[in-house]
């Protein structure tokens, strides 16, 4: 769920290449874990950052941020086929 609201937010800033903002910010969080410095820091830290590093995080980070995108571009398409083509108000 933490990837897919990074994935939300980074294509409210970026759409066109959200997925790729979102997994490098995941990735790049969960590699800081490895510092030990958010487990030092505390909570609300440990709320944003963490607190320990799992290499099964980012195959889940992956998986949440792929899903979201798919989501995201399926409704993207759904939305572009049912625009009407004649004018408004016909």
């Amino acid at each position: 769920l933490y990837a897919v609201l990074i994935y939300l937010l980074a294509a409210i800033v970026v759409p066109r290449g959200a997925w790729a903002f979102a997994l490098a910010w995941c990735v790049g969080v969960e590699l800081f874990q490895l510092t030990g410095l958010p487990a030092q820091w505390g909570s609300p830290w440990t709320l944003v950052f963490g607190s320990g590093f799992a290499w099964t995080d980012l195959v889940f980070y992956a998986l949440g941020v792929a899903l979201a995108a798919g989501a995201d571009a399926a409704r993207f398409r759904r939305s572009r086929r049912a625009v009407p083509s004649g004018s408004v108000g016909e």
